[in-house]
């Protein structure tokens, strides 16, 4: 398991959520007038959590381990094993609070949201927080059924410029083409070096 510098804090994470959550509602309100024209019922709640699952796994596949809102925070998620990141996460971490969320649907505190009926703030989500908070891998429910672990990008590495010219002034740069140091031309290539300056 990696350290705890590696890991993402939770106020990272929630702010990534945050996010990610804003764009999540914005594409279910999108989506419900459409359910309301095919004649579905307006179940804002059941929308908002097909459409959570649809973007998150979605991402998680497609981004390798990151989201929107994980992206501009700066964290992504891991498998916990290392190594790619596979479509079995990518399904069964949305999936899992999706399902847990579906399941236990009237353990939720209601809030009624305009014409779209209820919405549930659910008692997953202090949960969540709780595990976030107080396990030092910072892994949650969605992260231990997944086997992930949500960990913070690494740094832009900076350019570092070699100390000194890599070759000599005769070389590709001027049109000849280029030789490692130490390299002594032999009398042919001295005599066209002598010739290529006498002509520039």
């Amino acid at each position: 398991m990696l350290g705890a510098e590696f890991t993402a804090s939770p106020d990272r994470r929630l702010m990534a959520a945050v996010l990610d959550l804003m764009l999540v509602f914005a594409l279910a309100l999108f989506v419900s007038p459409l359910i309301k024209v095919a004649g579905l019922p307006p179940k804002f709640d059941i929308l908002a959590a097909v459409t959570y699952f649809v973007y998150e796994a979605g991402f998680l596949w497609l981004w390798k381990g990151q989201t929107p809102g994980r992206r501009v925070i700066g964290i992504f998620v891991l498998p916990g094993s290392g190594g790619e990141h596979g479509y079995r996460a990518a399904i069964l971490r949305p999936g899992t609070r999706v399902v847990l969320f579906l399941v236990t649907l009237d353990l939720a505190y209601v809030w009624r949201y305009m014409d779209y009926g209820d919405l549930r703030i659910h008692v997953l989500l202090p949960i969540e927080v709780a595990l976030m908070l107080s396990l030092p891998s910072r892994r949650t429910l969605a992260d231990f059924a997944a086997g992930t672990i949500v960990v913070n990008a690494p740094p832009p590495q900076p350019h570092r410029a070699p100390a000194g010219p890599m070759y000599s002034a005769s070389d590709a740069e001027f049109g000849l083409p280029a030789k490692p140091p130490g390299h002594e031309p032999k009398s042919s290539e001295r005599r066209s070096n002598r010739a290529f300056e006498s002509g520039r």
